[in-house]
């Protein structure tokens, strides 16, 4: 179990399901689960469960993509990690957010460096994954699955604990997220036939 002062809180992740929920169906409501699965590769049924809070926001991957759909600045992602980390306890103010009309994608290689990081420092630090388990509390079996690639989805809490033990930066936040997304251009939002 992750220690306590790398652990992510319910309460937070439950924060980013309502702010992403608000973003749809408050300054957007004409903006239907379908299409926003459309534009982002998340399920619909997905998206209504975060949506309800039937489930926890836990997911790098699908942060990544509604940020970027919802076209978030800089500033409003790095309030997430600031949530996240208890560096600060609210979200970048919301604002009338125009959705992006375009496939968003993950590039395969931005996770590979954010991997390739975590190696690193580790390695920089002289530390084994045992070493690491009894620091932060999430397993060294973990740890090597996010390392090697195995684990394909990084969970948000294993993120956290592992960007505080390691002291990432905002400018590192900063930049993968600015880095870590393809954008496909497809059909204008405008265009396209609402499907509730």
């Amino acid at each position: 179990m992750i220690k306590k002062e790398y652990a992510v809180l319910d309460n937070d992740l439950l924060m980013i399901n309502q702010f992403f929920s608000s973003l749809r169906q408050e300054m957007n409501p004409k903006l239907s689960l379908r299409e926003v699965s459309k534009y982002t590769g998340i399920c619909a049924s997905e998206i209504c469960r975060l949506e309800k809070n039937e489930r926890d926001f836990n997911s790098l991957s699908i942060l990544l993509k509604l940020s970027s759909f919802y076209n978030l600045s800089n500033e409003q992602f790095l309030s997430f990690y600031h949530l996240l980390s208890r560096k600060d306890s609210d979200l970048f103010p919301q604002q009338k957010i125009f959705p992006k009309d375009k496939k968003i994608e993950i590039k395969k290689e931005s996770l590979e460096k954010l991997r390739d990081f975590f190696v690193k420092r580790r390695t920089e630090e002289k530390l084994s994954l045992n070493s690491v388990e009894k620091f932060i509390g999430l397993t060294a079996g973990e740890i090597l699955r996010i390392e090697t690639g195995y684990r394909k989805e990084i969970s948000l809490r294993s993120l956290i604990a592992l960007s505080k033990f390691y002291d990432v930066s905002d400018s590192q936040i900063i930049d993968f997220y600015m880095n870590a997304i393809d954008e496909v251009n497809v059909n204008s939002l405008a265009n396209s036939k609402e499907v509730r």
